[in-house]
């Protein structure tokens, strides 16, 4: 952000643009779809970690109260 800052107050707004292609172009190279579906398996499964965790919970809950 102070890098932009400092572009735009340097160079002014045409130098922002050459700026914001650049930096629009290293994301895109770097967003591949092996990192896409890499974090997205990620998501799903930390998704299934937190569901188990809680069903477990819940089930754990259940049985101190039905054994109470």
């Amino acid at each position: 952000m102070l890098v932009m800052k400092n572009a735009l107050r340097d160079y002014g707004l045409a130098d922002f643009w050459g700026f914001w292609d650049e930096l629009k172009e290293r994301a895109r190279r770097k967003v591949t779809n092996e990192t896409i579906a890499r974090n997205g398996l990620a998501f799903a499964g930390a998704v299934s970690m937190c569901y188990m965790a809680a069903r477990l919970v819940q089930g754990v809950q259940s049985y101190v109260a039905y054994s109470y």
